[in-house]
């Protein structure tokens, strides 16, 4: 039975069995709470097998809405790319806030520059260095 939906964000504790895929690969990649920084929360779905595809997208789609966010948070934001021919979903961010430092959270990790040459230029690694 899942869990009762939390009425504030201090009330929402993600169980491990929410956290993987049902074949067991992680899928809550990030919990900005784990870090108990302080900073606005920001948890970010998605699957290694998206984010390596993503990191051969030469162009992403990135866009929030607010009407499709639970309750608790104020923006559910999603990066798509190009593969297949097709736009393809690699990633969901639900946002606390939407502030200048919460998009520099997001990206600010590893994984978010994908074009190679701003990668190489900033010294940033790709998420496959990440991962390895």
């Amino acid at each position: 039975m899942a869990p009762a939906n939390p009425r504030t964000l201090d009330e929402l504790v993600i169980p491990a069995e929410y956290k993987t895929t049902i074949d067991g690969k992680p899928f809550l990649l990030y919990d900005s709470n784990d870090e108990k920084s302080g900073k606005p929360r920001i948890l970010i779905y998605s699957i290694e097998e998206n984010l390596n595809l993503m990191t051969n997208c030469n162009n992403w789609y990135a866009d929030g809405t607010f009407s499709s966010a639970p309750s608790i948070f104020y923006q559910l934001y999603t990066i798509h790319g190009i593969q297949y021919s097709n736009v393809l979903p690699f990633l969901f961010t639900k946002l606390e806030a939407v502030q200048s430092t919460t998009l520099r959270q997001i990206t600010g990790l590893d994984w978010y520059v994908s074009n190679d040459t701003i990668r190489a230029s900033l010294k940033i690694p790709s998420l496959k260095d990440h991962l390895s």
